[in-house]
């Protein structure tokens, strides 16, 4: 008859092996990821802005004139929505014209045909676009994510 005690009094050390190692790589598969390399907070560079951005410029600055802006969020983005209208609008409303044509974001919808500066994947939301109406009337939105800095209206 063979003995087994042997095996026996090494099947505890075996378990608590097991044991230490088990919780050694759960221990590392639950720590926070850290960083590789400090952040680089050096200045980054910017390029002269292409002609149709004073179309962007001209809108914005025509809804701050007139105060109409206001703020929009999702649960994580937080913007200010810019609405412009008039010869403003008009003039982005056909600066979008080839823009949106290659792209394909021009559509029709509720008697209004749209141009975004972007295809509309789910809504309007984020997405900066350019309306007429069926009176000839244009109207633009243009959207400034800002971030956590609008998370909270001060009081």
């Amino acid at each position: 008859m063979r003995s087994s005690a042997p095996e026996d009094a090494m099947h505890p050390i075996r378990f608590v092996t097991a044991l230490l190692v088990t919780a050694s790589l759960a221990a590392c598969a639950s720590m926070p990821d850290i960083p590789s390399a400090l952040p680089d907070y050096s200045p980054i560079a910017g390029d002269i802005v292409p002609p149709q951005a004073r179309l962007i410029i001209d809108c914005i600055d025509a809804a701050t004139s007139a105060g109409t802006y206001d703020r929009v969020q999702s649960d994580d983005t937080r913007m200010i929505r810019f609405s412009c209208s008039g010869p403003v609008a008009r003039a982005f409303y056909d600066g979008l014209a080839a823009h949106s044509a290659a792209l394909g974001s021009q559509f029709a919808f509720g008697g209004q045909v749209y141009r975004s500066t972007e295809k509309v994947e789910r809504d309007l939301f984020a997405v900066d676009h350019c309306v007429i109406d069926h009176t000839g009337s244009a109207h633009c939105v243009i959207n400034l994510n800002i971030g956590s800095f609008l998370a909270s209206v001060p009081q």
